[in-house]
């Protein structure tokens, strides 16, 4: 174990994955209490209203959204290495537009679609109404951008002291409104505008470290050369974008699929499996994360060795840390969703069983997906998630009806296996690749 951190970048990561796992950790118990209590205050049908409100947002604004954080690391690294300002100053005007410009539309294209989906996903004109403003103030609370500017800055204990922000308000708030008798529209306000407070906060602390650290000094709002110093920025965008929109195939649009086919007691039943199924992901979300921004600067010092020795690490880790977890949820989960969430919600644990298959084994995507990202092999990524997902959703679509909710959990664990060893030999063919011109390179340096 000494051996593991005598290297001073692992010791950074262990640094940044401890600072983001305080903050995740009281997050994260805040988090399981709110959707508690919304669950409890609310019921099962209701909250499964709940969800399919935040579910149809999330799938809006991922329609729409550009991932710029992805390219902030990417592009932002190297800026920062050589103290280009100007370019650091391009990149960020280029990546604030585009998100603002994503948020219009995702506005626009929510309003649109919910008067031909809403009947489809059984909201009667009674929430009608509360869908739409929750969609709007949803989408516009994104926090996802300055989030990458503090990781690029390596201010992770900033990131660290927010993120309890929206669950704290979202439990004080629930158990207001469940405690006053309070209803959906209630309980919708308080999960929207917890969100929009953790971004408003997030933006401002990013607006204070870029003038703190001058990288705002002399700035001008231009848009004739914001890209040309970011070869294959436009690029990434546009994989990035792709590969969130798959990615909401496996919660967000599971959800929905399943609210529309089943009902809204089987969309909630389905969203708390996935919920309790995160507890795998989670936390390693928050080691990727803190991996990433390293990833970048490897690449940008072109550190091929490091960087390939850094995954191989993080990927045991990943495997080391999952397999318990979901040995326990397989055991005890019908007990901690009874516990948590009612014996109502307990029905959900065999679905809950598959949904953690399915999380651990895109847990394992996870280390890949960085690599491919940081190496400008985004579309390698991509192709690998189109074919897994596309496989997920059709199998949903046939399977759900013959077989319920279990066929939902089955699909997503089958679809993740499969993304698993595309990705995996994606990496390993890209890998191959790499060798050969390191070893000309080096044999070029030896004949020198």
């Amino acid at each position: 174990m000494r051996r593991l951190f005598d290297d001073h970048l692992l010791r950074r990561i262990a640094r940044n994955t401890g600072l983001l796992l305080s903050g995740n950790g009281v997050a994260g118990i805040l988090a399981l209490g709110s959707v508690t209590v919304a669950a409890r205050g609310l019921g099962a049908e209701a909250f499964g209203v709940l969800m399919i409100f935040h579910a149809y947002a999330m799938i809006m604004g991922g329609l729409c959204r550009f991932n710029v954080y992805q390219a902030i690391l990417r592009y932002g690294a190297s800026c920062l290495a050589d103290q280009r300002r100007r370019d650091l100053q391009g990149l960020l005007t280029l990546g604030v537009g585009v998100e603002l410009a994503g948020v219009a539309a995702a506005m626009a294209l929510g309003v649109v679609a919910l008067g031909w989906l809403g009947p489809r996903l059984g909201l009667d004109e009674a929430y009608r109404e509360t869908a739409l403003w929750y969609c709007l103030v949803v989408i516009a609370s994104n926090g996802a951008t300055p989030i990458g500017i503090l990781r690029l800055l390596d201010r992770f204990a900033l990131i660290a002291w927010t993120r309890p922000v929206t669950p704290t308000l979202r439990l004080v708030g629930c158990l207001a409104a469940w405690a006053g008798g309070a209803g959906l529209p209630v309980f919708a306000a308080v999960w929207a505008l917890a969100g929009s407070a953790e971004a408003l906060l997030l933006w401002r602390l990013a607006h204070l470290e870029l003038h703190r650290g001058g990288w705002l000094k002399d700035l001008r709002l231009r848009v004739r050369g914001l890209v040309r110093p970011h070869q294959g920025l436009w690029r990434m965008l546009l994989w990035t974008n792709l590969q969130g929109t798959l990615g909401m195939v496996s919660g967000r649009l599971a959800t929905v699929l399943v609210g529309a086919m089943l009902g809204p007691v089987a969309a909630g039943l389905y969203l708390v499996a996935y919920q309790v199924a995160a507890v795998i992901e989670r936390p390693l979300q928050i080691v990727r994360r803190a991996v990433d921004p390293e990833f970048a600067r490897l690449v940008a010092a072109a550190d091929m060795a490091t960087l390939w020795r850094l995954f191989r690490r993080t990927l045991l880790g990943t495997a080391c840390f999952a397999a318990p977890l979901l040995v326990v949820l397989g055991l005890f989960g019908d007990r901690l969703l009874g516990f948590f969430f009612g014996e109502a919600f307990a029905a959900a644990h065999p679905v809950l069983v598959l949904l953690a298959l399915q999380t651990a084994l895109l847990a394992l995507v996870m280390p890949s997906a960085s690599v491919l990202v940081m190496l400008g092999h985004a579309g390698r990524l991509l192709l690998a998630q189109a074919i897994g997902r596309g496989a997920q959703l059709l199998a949903l679509l046939a399977l759900m009806q013959h077989f319920g909710l279990v066929a939902a959990g089955a699909a997503g664990a089958a679809a993740a296996g499969l993304e698993l060893v595309l990705v995996t030999g994606f990496v390993l063919a890209t890998r191959r690749a790499a060798a050969p011109d390191a070893a000309t390179a080096a044999g070029g340096c030896a004949g020198r």
